[in-house]
């Protein structure tokens, strides 16, 4: 009996249970806020009037409850959009439990996530001061559905606001107090450019890169990346400090050369320094590093006038000058009793030097060119000496110094010494040769004198002249003749040591190419009018000098007179250029100076005080047919000559002389006879 009603309940109620089943469609295993979550929960078999109960369930906390009634099929479709009214900022492990006719069952296990995995296309990125950068990348949901947000960069490090760029830039926002650039992500994908200033420091600034999409106006899902942008060391400017920027011949000339990059910091780089002449000579070269101090000892003989500091990189140059002043030096030797005193300056020596003795001191007056060299014997009472010797600037001394003679004293040697006849027995042996001379020779006169007057003792006495009529030729006297009688159309220059120091000006004709040989008559008529204006010519190399002198001149201020020479000159080339189809390329330059300076040997000899010569020379290279003064031919014009200012003032071109009635006679007259 008991068999047959448990078989009977068991046969009513496991129908049952089998027929109250739940199954759950598979659902993502991610899901952001914003995404909508679908879900199917079918029940089998349906009991008519009884509610599918669901409950959501994230971190352990039922979230949100769902009583549905199955349709026909035993189906209920759950459709929960994941936003801030469904969820309230909830994110985890989610899953939904569901309870219908005493069954239970629950879905898979689902993610909830705000958050978006964001990629940039690069870990490290590159830039110079003042460069574009350009950052881009990716950002998606983590269900793998691409991201539709903003992407926002920030730079911590930076210590001045970048000015950002970007090709939409309606699109794009920069904060400015926060250092950050913002831009779009459309279809998941973001390119952020912005530019960085020139004074960006060097160094490496971390790069934030947050991704986000707004739900709502909130941040709904985020994602965050890291970067690292270096900003390169790159050389922004060339620094030469320099010790003194004038400076004497023999001294020591330090400068130090700062490479800088863009915020004044010093750059542990290399570059080439030059010291040039103002000729473009190099005189010196060496590779130095930043902040490396340099000496350089200017040579006592070094010329005077501008030098030139050259600094040399890969992209950058820089210059700076220095003036070498004119100095006289000498220095001191000892050999053989005869002290050697030898020009080291860059001008003529000319000074008195105290030799002392063992206490007796004299005096010498010695004028030497430029690295000339002047002996003078020192004797003594045949004993050791103490020797001092002083220009006032130098002092030289030496002990023990073993000096012969007679008599202690200072003597220039003459010809005599210098050919090693300066002996006391040699000067005995002189004296006696010189007396008998003296002895021949007059004795020879008295017997001439005696046969003259015998003749004439013995002459008729008509043919005899009595003294008041007899003419008596007087013994011509030599005269210094004036000095147009005596200076030659020539100058030279040489070292003079003995001569008058005058002001002169020079006028440089550069002949660029050569000379054809039909126009030598043209320049040949020209340097005829130089000389009638009393001007020296010498050639060298492509050059043609005139020194208009004042010792020639006889006139103090001779800048008119250059002036007129050159403006002469260069209107009689024009003039063949406008005639002939082979043109004289030409270039003349004027400027003044002072010269030492003589006549001798029909020539003017002359020695330039400094480089104003040089100075004139480079004027006429870089002219092109024009004249070209310095400011000091427009001082010493008095007003009468007009040019134009080049650059800086210091060079002028030649626009005319205002009393020019004069010139502008002979030249039309000399033009005509040309064209005749």
């Amino acid at each position: 009996m008991f068999m047959l009603v448990a078989s009977l309940l068991l046969a009513v109620v496991l129908p049952v249970c089998v027929s109250a089943s739940i199954f759950f469609s598979e659902v993502e295993s991610y899901y952001n806020l914003g995404d909508m979550v679908s879900i199917d929960i079918t029940v089998n078999p349906v009991k008519e009037g009884h509610l599918l109960k669901t409950t959501l369930v994230c971190e352990g906390t039922e979230i949100l409850p769902f009583n549905n009634l199955p349709d026909e099929e035993g189906v209920v479709t759950i459709k929960l959009p994941l936003n801030f009214h469904t969820l309230d900022d909830i994110s985890g492990d989610c899953y939904f439990k569901s309870q219908y006719v005493g069954e239970r069952e629950v879905s898979e296990v689902f993610k909830v996530s705000k958050r978006l995995e964001v990629t940039l296309d690069s870990d490290t990125f590159f830039a110079n001061p003042g460069e574009t950068v350009t950052i881009s990348g990716s950002a998606q949901r983590l269900n793998g559905q691409e991201a539709q947000g903003v992407i926002q960069l920030e730079i911590p490090l930076l210590t001045s606001l970048e000015t950002a760029t970007n090709s939409d830039e309606s699109n794009q926002t920069v904060a400015e107090h926060a250092r950050t650039y913002q831009d779009k992500i459309v279809e998941g994908v973001f390119s952020l450019t912005f530019t960085l200033r020139e004074n960006t420091p060097a160094g490496d600034y971390r790069v934030d890169a947050l991704a986000y999409e707004l739900l709502e106006d909130k941040r709904s899902s985020e994602g965050a990346a890291i970067a690292n942008l270096k900003v390169f060391q790159v050389l922004s400017d060339v620094e030469i400090v320099i010790s003194n920027q004038n400076i004497d011949p023999g001294e020591t000339l330090s400068f130090k050369i700062n490479l800088l990059d863009q915020t004044g910091v010093p750059i542990p780089q290399e570059a080439t320094v030059i010291i040039k002449n103002e000729l473009g000579e190099r005189l010196f070269e060496k590779i130095v590093n930043s902040e490396e101090s340099v000496a350089y000892k200017i040579p006592t003989n070094m010329t005077s006038g501008n030098y030139e500091i050259a600094v040399i990189t890969q992209t950058l140059n820089a210059t700076k000058n220095f003036f070498v002043a004119q100095k006289a030096a000498a220095s001191f030797d000892l050999a053989n009793q005869s002290l050697l005193v030898t020009n080291i300056g860059n001008i003529i020596y000319d000074k008195d030097i105290e030799i002392a003795l063992n206490g007796k001191s004299f005096v010498k007056r010695v004028t030497l060119g430029l690295s000339e060299s002047k002996k003078m014997r020192l004797s003594g009472e045949n004993e050791a000496y103490t020797v001092l010797i002083s220009d006032g600037e130098v002092d030289f001394s030496r002990s023990g110094v073993m000096l012969t003679g007679y008599s202690v004293g200072v003597d220039t040697p003459g010809m005599l010494y210098a050919l090693g006849l300066g002996t006391p027995i040699t000067w005995i042996l002189l004296c006696i040769i010189v007396a008998l001379i003296i002895i021949f020779i007059m004795r020879e006169r008295f017997k001439t004198k005696s046969y003259a007057q015998h003749e004439f003792r013995s002459m008729p006495v008509m043919n005899r002249q009595t003294p008041s009529t007899t003419k008596v030729m007087q013994p011509s006297v030599m005269h210094e003749l004036p000095i147009k009688q005596r200076t030659s159309e020539k100058a030279e220059q040489v070292s003079v040591l003995q001569g008058h120091r005058s002001k002169a000006v020079v006028v440089a004709l550069k002949i660029n190419g050569g000379l054809p040989a039909f126009a030598k008559q043209t320049l040949e008529e020209g340097i005829k009018k130089v000389n009638a204006m009393k001007g020296a010519v010498y050639e060298h190399d492509n050059f043609v000098f005139v020194i208009f002198s004042q010792l020639l001149t006889r006139q103090e201020k001779n800048e008119l007179v250059g002036v007129n020479a050159a403006e002469h000159i260069q209107k009689l080339l024009q003039l063949h250029n406008d005639k002939f189809k082979e043109k004289i390329s030409f270039g003349i330059g004027i400027n003044s100076g002072e010269i030492i300076n003589k006549v001798a040997e029909g020539k003017l000899q002359f020695t330039a005080i400094g480089n104003f010569i040089g100075i004139a020379k480079r004027l006429a290279q870089s002219s092109k047919g024009d004249v070209l003064l310095t400011n000091e031919i427009i001082l010493g014009g008095m007003g009468k000559i007009k040019g134009d200012k080049i650059g800086d003032g210091k060079v002028y071109i030649l626009k005319g002389v205002v009393d020019v009635a004069k010139n502008e006679k002979f030249l039309k007259g000399f033009i005509e006879r040309v064209r005749d």
